[in-house]
């Protein structure tokens, strides 16, 4: 390895060497300055001999900062190996275009891709290398945005309940790299966690979460305050000194991203509500941990609303599938009910046809025949049977019998649910009918049986018939 120039020397370098253009003319510094990537330029041993206003910015540095390090320094260690392997195919004269990440100077992860060019002296040796570096991160961020809603409508489509749905839409937060941990929670109107979904936490800070309440009205009203507000969601900074450590669904922070104003602090908290129709907030979003160490812009916190909004609308569909199987099964049961009141009465009225058509055979019919003497007098003994019989057959009849000749069919009908139990709106859905045409019925009915002015219950009126 040659030996390694001071900072300032290879600030003095980047600065005078009249053989390099790019320092020593005007016209060659104007258009590199006004060129869309950066262009960085190391040494034979790593270190940056040039860095452009426009690479400097990319990175979060100034120029003066660049100069003199190395380039492992704009990485994490992962990256090392990599950037070895690609400057020994630049010492081979290898040019090429590929996609690296960099570490910014407030430590967040930057992506990239570099055209890079090998640089040799006069003899043929390697002197280093030069690059034009694009900053891809918001073309990648996009595209990892989309993949992850892809993944999350694949897993909404095929949820089957409601904290599945929760927990697709923390982890899409995770897999859109927008933030490392997450938690999603419905609760009811007793501020009970009813449904949980969360990402990236450890299963100490869930179960007390999920065993927790939601924020009350006190703590609702200082999260959801207007000062905080981007979009339909509140970012507390920690400078708003809002404690809600002692709050149940308090999740506790291990990481901030440095002291600059864009930065991430420790106790920085994100929240998107999830409201209900009536604008009152049934659950809860929060987020921490960014992968790019900045406090949320007003983008990022429109993907999360996106995100919630695409979750909330699968739960609100699972719910409205849940009511409609309930109603199935309780029409199902009303049928079934039905089938059987009305297999009973078939069963009485078959029963009752049967005991007139016996008696009617067996003793009316006989006694006719013996009714007169021969003398064409009447048998005053089988006239008593005749007539005793036929009171009898009167007798055994119910009393709501007697009175289907007072009430129309559709009366009747009702009258035998009535007695069944079935209240007026079971009647009204069981015979398609409205509630109202209903109630005109029960009076008719009332009027008809004597009951229009009287403190008496129909059902139990018709139960004791």
């Amino acid at each position: 390895m040659s030996n390694r120039k001071s900072p300032d020397e290879l600030k003095n370098q980047a600065r005078q060497k009249s053989n390099n253009p790019v320092n020593g003319d005007v016209n060659y510094r104007l258009i590199i300055e006004n060129l869309n990537e950066g262009i960085w330029i190391i040494d034979a041993d790593g270190y940056t001999s040039f860095a452009s206003q426009k690479m400097a910015d990319i990175l979060g540095y100034t120029v003066e900062e660049m100069i003199g390090k190395h380039l492992f320094e704009f990485m994490e260690a992962e990256e090392v190996e990599q950037a070895k392997r690609k400057i020994k195919r630049r010492k081979q004269g290898i040019r090429e275009q590929h996609s690296f990440k960099f570490k910014r100077k407030n430590g967040s992860e930057i992506h990239t891709t570099l055209i890079t060019s090998p640089l040799f002296d006069d003899e043929g040796n390697y002197a280093g290398a030069l690059a034009g570096v694009f900053d891809t991160t918001e073309k990648r961020r996009t595209d990892v945005y989309k993949k992850a809603r892809l993944n999350l409508l694949d897993k909404l489509r095929t949820a089957r309940n409601i904290d599945d749905c929760l927990e697709s839409g923390c982890r899409a937060i995770f897999e859109a790299e927008l933030f490392r941990r997450s938690i999603l929670t419905l609760h009811n109107n007793d501020r009970d966690i009813t449904h949980l979904g969360y990402f990236g936490l450890n299963e100490e800070v869930v179960e007390y979460a999920r065993t927790g309440k939601a924020p009350g009205e006190k703590m609702t009203k200082q999260l959801t305050d207007e000062r905080f507000r981007i979009c339909h969601s509140y970012f507390i900074p920690t400078e708003a000194n809002i404690d809600y450590s002692q709050s149940e669904r308090y999740v506790p922070q291990e990481e901030a991203y440095g002291d600059s104003n864009d930065a991430w602090k420790q106790n920085d908290e994100l929240f998107v509500p999830l409201r209900n129709n009536d604008n009152s907030i049934e659950g809860w979003l929060s987020v921490d941990t960014p992968f790019n160490g900045k406090r949320p812009t007003r983008e990022t916190i429109q993907i999360l609303e996106e995100i919630l909004d695409l979750v909330a609308s699968k739960v609100r569909e699972i719910r409205q599938q849940t009511i409609l199987k309930r109603e199935r099964s309780e029409l199902r049961d009303k049928n079934i009910t039905l089938k059987q009141v009305l297999e009973h009465l078939e069963d009485q009225k078959n029963a009752k046809r049967d005991q007139i058509v016996g008696v009617v055979e067996q003793v009316i019919i006989p006694a006719f025949t013996k009714l007169l003497k021969n003398d064409n007098t009447v048998n005053e003994a089988y006239y008593n049977l005749i007539m005793q019989e036929l009171k009898r057959i009167t007798a055994g009849a119910s009393s709501i019998d007697q009175l289907r000749t007072r009430l129309s069919p559709r009366e009747i009908e009702i009258c035998d649910l009535i007695k069944n139990g079935f209240t007026s709106k079971e009647i009204a859905e069981t015979l398609n009918i409205s509630f109202t045409t209903v109630n005109k019925h029960r009076n008719a009915i009332r009027k008809k049986l004597g009951l229009s002015r009287k403190k008496v219950n129909l059902a139990t009126f018709l139960k004791r018939l």
